[in-house]
């Protein structure tokens, strides 16, 4: 008993624990849920996963031995790391158990080329300098996205609140299992000698099944994201045409204007026309302080915020001078889908207020070469625990099947400029939302 019990440890520590460790590391990171918090955990989760399933290798059958991991896993999943929904945990567990079929799987390829199949199950020190340098390569792989940001699951979970396209999941799913399964015959290549023409041709048709996948998955994310970028485009294009036809429409009046200004002064009625001119001013002031913002997609984005402020009885202020499109590090077409779902957001927050209490501010500025963007609204105060939710897609604390999207956009595109956005709220005060973006090229996120 005690000689089993210590074989079970040299296996646990050896193997099994450093797969844990770095299959579920790289599991969270993929999918955009590591956290420094979570390294207490992730520790825990090793162990206790690495201790009970070995034990059940040794004494139960490929079927249960399979139902006890899945069993362990999911518990642990759950009892650890509780803010995981039930579609996450299920996605983090595929993803986990994946990673960790690979890992074996590309140990065993690496050490059959040296010693046979028999030689290496028995040698448990040639084991373990197969698994801890590959674990570790993993564990610096988690790292490494984490530190660049570079979340390939966030996206797929971004575009699947979208979509809800469970086409995605399942090509995902069947990608990988047959990327394992083409992995695991170049492994034991040695155990099926006997119907090797029969593997290759089935090599041959699964790596075409893969690329056709790989093919799918592509053209998949490519429409979506060129529907995205038209349907924006489209957007500030139409704010962009009402901001000249308004300035066309002042041109089209100038006539009319400076006829009712002669009249008047024929008239002598002075009183009058200061009153009318005072109003012109105003008008023409209001366009001409759009237009110096310099930036054409911005200017028109401000021009319709302001017309829909109007709308809502919203006082909208903005500072956003001196601004040149050639000089700014996001593309236009992303300062519109970062600003306009800032100010989307701020306005259906106060419009659930008084009229006298709805106010929104916008301010953008450059600053120590970033582009600091503030958005301030009266309304609701925003609990730290809300708040830390607010960037999720899907999250919202409004009512509506296409709601919680715009500040997950916010966020998706922050993180590929390598940005960064901070939520400021008071009871009192109302809630700021800042924005922090490099504006040299070389610093953003490729």
């Amino acid at each position: 008993m005690l000689e089993y019990l210590v074989k079970v440890m040299i296996i646990v520590i050896g193997c099994t624990l450093p797969i844990s460790i770095s299959s579920l590391r790289l599991a969270l990171s993929i999918w955009g849920y590591w956290t420094a918090g979570k390294l207490k955990r992730l520790l825990i989760f090793a162990a206790v996963q690495a201790v009970l399933v070995d034990m059940c290798f040794h004494v139960l059958g490929p079927g249960p031995r399979l139902l006890a991991y899945t069993s362990v896993t999911f518990a642990l999943l759950v009892l650890l790391f509780p803010t995981l929904k039930f579609g996450m945990r299920v996605v983090t567990y595929f993803t986990l158990l994946i990673i960790s079929l690979f890992t074996e799987l590309m140990v065993a390829l690496v050490l059959l080329l040296f010693v046979s199949n028999k030689e290496m199950i028995s040698n448990l020190p040639l084991l373990i300098a197969g698994y801890w340098p590959f674990c570790a390569l993993l564990y610096l792989v988690a790292l490494l996205m984490d530190k660049h940001n570079l979340h390939p699951g966030l996206s797929i979970r971004q575009f699947f609140k979208r979509k809800r396209d469970w086409r995605v999941v399942s090509l995902l799913i069947l990608f990988a299992f047959l990327m394992l399964f083409i992995t695991w015959i170049v492994a034991f290549k040695s155990l099926i000698l006997p119907f090797q023409d029969i593997m290759d041709l089935v090599v041959l048709g699964v790596a075409a099944l893969s690329f056709i996948i790989l093919l799918t998955l592509l053209k998949i994310f490519t429409d979506a994201r060129n529907e995205a970028i038209k349907s924006t485009q489209l957007h500030y294009i139409d704010d962009i045409n009402r901001m000249f036809t308004t300035v066309r429409g002042q041109r089209h009046d100038f006539m009319n204007h400076v006829q009712v200004i002669s009249s008047m002064v024929r008239m002598r009625k002075m009183d009058e026309l200061e009153k009318y001119t005072q109003e012109l001013v105003g008008e023409t002031s209001e366009i001409n302080e759009i237009m110096s913002i310099g930036n054409p997609a911005l200017a028109a984005l401000v021009q319709a915020k302001c017309a829909i402020a109007v709308s809502l009885k919203i006082e909208f202020t903005y500072d956003c001078t001196g601004f040149n499109s050639r000089e700014l590090g996001p593309k236009s077409i992303d300062l519109v889908k970062i600003i306009g779902n800032l100010l989307d957001n701020a306005f259906d927050e106060v419009v659930k207020l008084l009229q006298e209490q709805r106010f929104v501010r916008l301010e953008c500025r450059i600053e120590q070469n970033e582009l600091l963007i503030t958005v301030h609204n009266k309304g609701t105060y925003i609990p730290e625990d809300v708040q830390a939710k607010l960037f999720e897609a899907g999250f919202s604390t409004k009512a509506g099947t296409h709601r919680g999207l715009g500040l997950s956009i916010v966020k998706e595109r922050l993180t590929y400029y390598n940005g960064t956005i901070k939520v400021q709220s008071d009871a009192v005060e109302g809630t700021t939302f800042q924005v922090k973006i490099p504006m040299k090229k070389n610093e953003l996120v490729t």
